[in-house]
């Protein structure tokens, strides 16, 4: 049995810059000596983690319900706790409490009926992009619809798209890196942003006495007007709910496209018949991309045997969904594309308590996004060159830019 003491490649370091340029070599090279490496931790408030990259091993840990989400009770002595509350780092009972709440509010009937919207959305979106000499297919149109859709289902106006975009962005850069002091503090500044937003919003709902619930912030209000959750919890689930809702979607569209396009074959497949592929088409490339590289540290109060490695109690464990999503011993040849391939047990929204509540959503708007790319695929082409730039991110992959230019430009 492999103890933490055992043989690693030198201690895995998902914040090591050649790691976050092309993880998958390294992914694949720790999980060929074992599905379960020690190594150097991104959260800098603990010495070292675990990181899990076979797929059996990770879908046994988030089958666990022994494991905790709440890194508190494991700091050492004296480490300051400067975890901003959120969904995802949060324990029975209060995380059950809390999430009914989502869950009420993402119930599949209601959310399939935002499908005729998300559709209109992608396609006024491209006809914006038509007007653009140089568009970039992330910044015009990848990000533009999942920021939209999360936005209009909270009852946000546009015009506050950008700064939501930039608060998420510092904050998401603590999160990602474990980050300097500089980082923390822009993440901290970022947060107090979103709280004193989201405070004026909650103030301008709780001063109506109308409240007919049209928004889903209505129905956080009124579920703290019920006492099923407090004010502090609304800001922070309204907080969660715009970087959920927009981070990993913009990701899975623009990386989406972007790798479906440098696959001819597989284009022409979800082109000849869209309304029966694109659902798998997600699907697959939920698996491929992983748009989320890690999911949040899991703890536990004993010693765990995973895949005959002994992690000991208090130590920080990672499952790397994009290393889990490639593992061979579930997929055949796994760092290819097949759009016809059943790929729906995948880990990319993770599974369990803590599996994304926002993920049918985030589907629909994927499949409705593309089939707008896809139909109109004869009139543009992408800049495949310098231009295409990754995000310099360890916690979630996918495109910075995504220039494109119009053929009838030429």
């Amino acid at each position: 049995m492999q103890t933490h003491e055992g043989t690693n490649l030198g201690g895995f370091d998902p914040t090591d810059p050649a790691v976050i340029e092309d993880p998958y070599p390294f992914y694949a090279r720790y999980r060929a000596i074992a599905p379960v490496q020690e190594g150097v931790s991104p959260d800098p408030r603990f010495d070292r983690a675990w990181f899990v990259f076979g797929f059996a091993a990770a879908n046994e840990l988030l089958r666990d319900r022994t494991l905790k989400s709440d890194p508190r009770p494991f700091l050492a002595d004296g480490v300051e706790d400067n975890d901003p509350p959120r969904l995802s780092i949060t324990d029975p009972p209060d995380h059950t409490r809390q999430r009914q709440v989502l869950t009420d509010l993402f119930r599949k009937s209601a959310v399939q009926g935002y499908r005729a919207q998300i559709r209109q959305m992608a396609e006024r979106l491209f006809g914006e992009l038509r007007e653009v000499e140089r568009p970039d297919l992330v910044r015009g149109y990848a990000f533009k619809i999942p920021i939209g859709t999360i936005a209009a289902l909270l009852g946000l106006p546009d015009s506050d798209h950008a700064s939501m975009r930039d608060w998420s962005e510092d904050m998401m850069k603590a999160f990602d890196l474990g980050g300097d002091l500089e980082t923390f503090q822009a993440s901290e500044r970022a947060i107090e942003k979103f709280n004193e937003y989201f405070r004026l919003r909650v103030a301008e709902r709780l001063r109506a006495t109308d409240l007919v619930e049209h928004s889903l912030l209505d129905r956080l209000v009124a579920a703290s007007r019920s006492g099923q959750i407090s004010g502090d919890e609304v800001l922070a689930m309204a907080r969660f709910l715009v970087i959920a809702g927009f981070e990993t979607t913009m990701n899975l569209i623009g990386t989406g496209y972007y790798e479906l396009a440098r696959r001819p074959d597989q284009l022409a497949v979800v082109a000849e018949d869209p309304d029966g592929t694109l659902a798998g088409t997600v699907q697959e490339l939920l698996r491929h991309i992983s748009p989320v590289q890690r999911l949040m540290a899991r703890f536990s109060d004993r010693d765990v045997t995973i895949s005959d490695v002994t992690i000991p109690a208090g130590d920080p464990i990672y499952i790397m969904v994009g290393a889990a999503n490639r593992d061979p011993a579930e997929y055949q040849n796994p760092d290819e594309i097949h759009v016809r391939r059943d790929a729906s047990r995948h880990l990319a929204f993770g599974f369990g308590r803590h599996i994304c509540v926002g993920a049918l959503l985030a589907r629909i708007e994927a499949e409705e996004a593309l089939r707008v790319l896809i139909r109109c695929r004869d009139l543009f082409e992408l800049d495949d060159g310098e231009g295409v730039l990754w995000r310099r991110m360890a916690l979630t992959r996918g495109l910075e830019t995504l220039p494109i230019h119009w053929k009838d430009a030429l």
